[in-house]
């Protein structure tokens, strides 16, 4: 399996606020769609239901509350995990929230990170990230 991440991220590390991205820049979201699409994206419960539909995606929703009907639904990365294996899925990205990216941050083989200009306000950030981490490929400025 290969997991990718994929975030939008403020220079002070902010990823939303109030269940939202604090900011609007359409070509950023055309980016993540275009990254995204036929993909299957690992995101959770609140982020799912922060999202508009997407089409030509396959979602996968981490809850430790909630099943959603027609979205496979699981408690723990142990079961995500398991679902891939059986499913023969290999190409996965992992899209948020905060919780989910501290979850599959030590699993992430490609990171699509977007660096938002400017500080934002936010109640959620990308606190596993690490920039030693990763090799930096290619930039775009958003």
């Amino acid at each position: 399996m290969k997991f990718s991440g994929i975030v939008a991220m403020s220079e002070n590390g902010v990823i939303g606020l109030k269940n939202s991205l604090p900011w609007s820049i359409p070509e950023e979201l055309k980016h993540f769609k275009e990254l995204t699409m036929n993909k299957t994206l690992i995101v959770g419960r609140k982020t799912f239901e922060s999202l508009p539909p997407l089409k030509n995606r396959t979602l996968i929703v981490l809850s430790k509350t909630k099943q959603i009907e027609n979205i496979p639904c699981f408690s723990n990365i142990t079961e995500v995990l398991r679902y891939l294996r059986n499913e023969s899925i290999d190409d996965i990205m992992v899209a948020g929230g905060q919780e989910i990216y501290e979850l599959f941050y030590p699993l992430l083989s490609t990171l699509h990170l977007s660096i938002i200009f400017g500080n934002y306000e936010g109640d959620k950030s990308f606190s596993a990230y690490n920039g030693d981490d990763w090799k930096v490929i290619e930039t775009k400025k958003f």
